[in-house]
């Protein structure tokens, strides 16, 4: 009874999580967010953070070992119970987000990776995703792929018109990001950031003068799922470990960034701007 209590609770509580002008919430996804942790006891809130449970099965505490067919497996956040910050799976998910498919999350602690997870995966990595056919897919790319031929199979998200000539600039962007992020020297601090805003710079060029609101139209494309993910990770860890606003010259990359999290998409498979910055912790 205290775990259907918790279930209710979770589908009526009306938390919010604010992000300077932008409203994102975190979802569990549509079937369920699992953890793999034996000891659990309970699944904690997410802080500020709604959760829309739809399906039977909420919340709940599982045992270690894989989890049969229609299951994504994703990096475990801070606690058990929690998406962790992988914009890969972030991609992943935006893409499955965006066709409306219902799946199950099952969370992996990547620190003490399960030996099951390893013979899942030799590679050892998230997102992976297990097809209701039991087809396994390991890469972020191969899911998108497989979303497209998944019902309503006439709107596709990859390889949209465009998107190479798009990709080509914004694939700059993250690596410049992680080099500033991930840098032990100090000397070489300016000249990262400077690295990085040349990238940011060019991106907010190109973005100048297009319809929008998303980076091929309207509708979410691949190149959205890639871009949102890292752009979200840049506005949240630059200004808090690096102490400066990143895209706070980039008008248009922060009017495109404003749109696409505020798609459904984004906002049902967002973690916490907190898990963001526990991710990033490891480099400080």
């Amino acid at each position: 009874y205290e775990m259907q209590g918790r279930r209710c609770l979770l589908m009526v509580l009306p938390l919010f999580l604010k992000i300077t002008s932008l409203e994102a919430f975190s979802f569990a996804p549509a079937g369920a967010v699992r953890t793999l942790s034996s000891s659990m006891q309970r699944v904690p809130l997410i802080q500020r953070a709604r959760l829309s449970l739809r399906g039977g099965n909420g919340l709940r505490m599982m045992a270690d070992g894989p989890r049969g067919n229609n299951v994504l497996y994703a990096k475990r956040g801070q606690q058990d119970g929690i998406l962790g910050d992988c914009p890969y799976t972030h991609k992943a998910q935006m893409a499955m987000k965006a066709k409306d498919l219902q799946y199950e999350v099952c969370l992996v602690n990547l620190a003490e990776k399960p030996k099951w997870f390893l013979e899942l995966n030799p590679k050892g990595t998230v997102p992976t995703y297990v097809t209701a056919e039991g087809k396994i897919l390991t890469e972020s790319d191969d899911i998108i792929q497989w979303c497209d031929l998944q019902e309503p199979k006439d709107f596709k998200m990859f390889q949209r018109p465009g998107g190479d000539e798009v990709w080509n600039v914004a694939k700059e962007v993250f690596p410049a990001f992680g080099e500033y992020m991930k840098n032990k020297d100090n000397s070489r601090n300016e000249e990262l950031k400077t690295k990085l805003d040349a990238k940011l710079a060019a991106l907010d060029s190109f973005l100048k003068g297009r319809e929008g609101p998303l980076l091929l139209g309207e509708q979410i494309s691949a190149e959205d799922c890639k871009l949102t993910p890292q752009l979200y990770h840049i506005s949240v860890a630059v200004p808090h470990y690096m102490k400066h606003d990143a895209l706070a010259k980039y008008d248009s990359v922060r009017k495109y960034l404003n749109a696409a999290m505020q798609t459904d998409a984004f906002k049902k498979s967002a973690y916490t701007p907190e898990t963001v910055i526990w991710g990033w912790s490891k480099f400080f």
